[in-house]
């Protein structure tokens, strides 16, 4: 049960005679789960339209590259297909909360280890991957007050769906937070924001039940009459079965479900 919205218990549906917008207080609603906002996505095109349009139009003229003589880093980019990297983790990051890019950098050393930056000889690869696949523990944490990076991950491990689970230095990767949130709820969330689905999931859901209801208002909006000639005669003698085997295959044909039988005099 998801119980979110104004509500006010004394007013409700206008009971002892107030007025139903005075004394209303907030419930918290409950986040929704990962399950949710994936079949969100997947089946419902506001939902994949709120989560995709901003990454979409961030990357739509992609970059330019200032004081880049040789040319280098633009082909660079497209060999590590960047671009679409960048906007599938913009969009994973929108819709569950979080998402990060593993960047593949080769500095003579393995993942785990903090990026030499004075040895980079090559970035080979760019991996995104969806906040359900990165873990850490709180010994993986800085902890040193002193540090810029305090109360975050110093080291991250990815668990890639059916893939071995491997364990990389935060200096080597880059984090996507979704909608910010307050330390306290991040922390609720494993300390990642909020899908964006989730604060206007009311008002989603009230639009999909208009849409529905107006769906069936134009489908019954037309009344379909059906004349037939000896209907009475018909029924009376028991061929209803293939007077009603006859409506069927007609209103198979149509795209509207009320019928009306008249007997054609």
């Amino acid at each position: 049960v998801n119980l979110d919205g104004w509500n006010n218990i004394l007013t409700w549906r206008g009971q002892n005679g107030k007025d139903r917008t005075t004394g209303n207080v907030f419930v918290d609603n409950i986040a929704l789960t990962d399950q949710h906002l994936s079949a969100m996505y997947r089946a419902n095109g506001i939902s994949k339209r709120i989560v995709d349009l901003i990454p979409n139009e961030m990357t739509r003229e992609w970059i330019q590259v200032e004081g880049d003589d040789d040319n280098y880093i633009i082909p660079k980019l497209e060999e590590l297909d960047a671009k679409k990297k960048i906007r599938s983790a913009l969009k994973w990051a929108r819709l569950y909360g979080g998402a990060v890019i593993v960047m593949g950098i080769d500095d003579s050393q393995t993942e785990e280890k903090r990026l030499n930056e004075f040895n980079v000889r090559d970035v080979v690869s760019l991996h995104v991957f969806e906040k359900q696949t990165v873990q850490w523990l709180e010994s993986d944490l800085y902890k040193d007050l002193s540090n810029p990076k305090y109360g975050q991950p110093e080291f991250y491990t990815i668990q890639p769906t059916g893939m071995n689970s491997f364990k990389v230095h935060e200096t080597r990767v880059i984090r996507l937070i979704g909608e910010e949130m307050p330390d306290s709820i991040q922390s609720l969330n494993r300390g990642w924001g909020d899908s964006v689905l989730n604060a206007c999931f009311n008002e989603m859901k009230n639009l999909g039940a208009s849409y529905s209801a107006t769906a069936n208002i134009l489908e019954d909006f037309i009344q379909t009459v059906l004349k037939i000639q000896g209907l009475s005669d018909q029924v009376a003698a028991g061929n209803d079965a293939y007077v009603k085997a006859r409506l069927n295959i007609i209103d198979l044909s149509r795209s509207v479900t009320n019928t009306i039988i008249l007997d054609s005099l």
